[in-house]
């Protein structure tokens, strides 16, 4: 498996431009790192999942780095200065669940090149590594650090294993909620070409349950992107959040061509509780 630590399509700054999640509880997908953006950008509280163990796993290893080191190592190990990780990661190992331990420092290794057996080696472009505190906020000055990690200390990142519909269920007064391409990856893989079932079955439990969860006034942030696709599974198609559907939703898609590469269309999708 590979693990992207860095974000490929979406930006940043447009995520927290839509979702202004400061003082809100947020219900983010862990992916390489988005929960991490929010608490620099002062969400009160996070709650983080994703289906891939390998992405809770590093969220799990920035968590850990953040609560057992202070700004300057951080900074230090994102950016990849360190020399030798190993007396860095057994700092980390206390603040990491026993059933992810040895995976989280795998993922830690990873990031710094090595070949472990789950994880196929990252190794970051120069590009990267001049955007890495760009990627990683709560590493681009000491304010943003000690915000984070007095809300990290405060139990205020939870990290899950799991999907968007159970963990919504799970979740109550929920200010935002980060999906990024979910949408389109269920119907990609679950339903294939079958969209009449994604929509029957998939969009209208989602709706069901985000009308349950979602505050008054609160954010669903959806993102699209459509390429030129040539892989074995179905391609991307963009379908649309309906209002029939998502009657208590305010929706507005935006079509974002600067996030888009040739033939590629980015869709960002921000629905708000009325």
């Amino acid at each position: 498996m590979r693990m992207c630590f860095t974000p490929h399509h979406e930006e940043l700054e447009d995520i927290i431009h839509h979702t202004k999640p400061e003082g809100k509880k947020v219900l983010s997908v862990s992916a390489y790192g988005y929960p991490f953006a929010f608490l620099a950008a002062g969400a009160s509280h996070v709650k983080a999942f994703d289906v891939s163990k390998y992405s809770v796993a590093w969220n799990m290893a920035l968590r850990a780095a953040v609560t057992a080191l202070n700004y300057n190592e951080n900074r230090a190990l994102m950016c990849q200065e360190l020399d030798n990780i190993e007396p860095v990661l057994k700092r980390i190992a206390e603040h990491v669940p026993t059933d992810y331990r040895e995976l989280v420092l795998d993922m830690v290794r990873s990031y710094y090149g090595a070949d472990v057996e789950e994880v196929e080696a990252c190794r970051l472009s120069k590009y990267d590594k001049q955007k890495i505190t760009n990627y990683y906020p709560h590493i681009a000055n000491k304010d943003n650090f000690d915000k984070v990690k007095k809300a990290v200390l405060a139990g205020g990142l939870e990290i899950e294993e799991g999907e968007l519909i159970s963990m919504l269920e799970r979740s109550k007064d929920v200010d935002v909620v980060y999906a990024s391409s979910i949408r389109d990856w269920v119907r990609s893989y679950n339903y294939r070409s079958n969209d009449d079932g994604f929509i029957e079955e998939y969009e209208k439990n989602l709706a069901k349950t985000l009308k349950n969860v979602l505050s008054n006034g609160g954010i669903f942030y959806d993102f699209f992107i459509r390429t030129n696709f040539a892989g074995s599974f179905v391609p991307p198609k963009e379908i649309p959040m309906q209002e029939s559907i998502y009657d208590f939703l305010t929706i507005t898609r935006y079509k974002n061509d600067e996030l888009a590469d040739g033939d590629e269309l980015t869709v960002i999708t921000i629905a708000t509780k009325k």
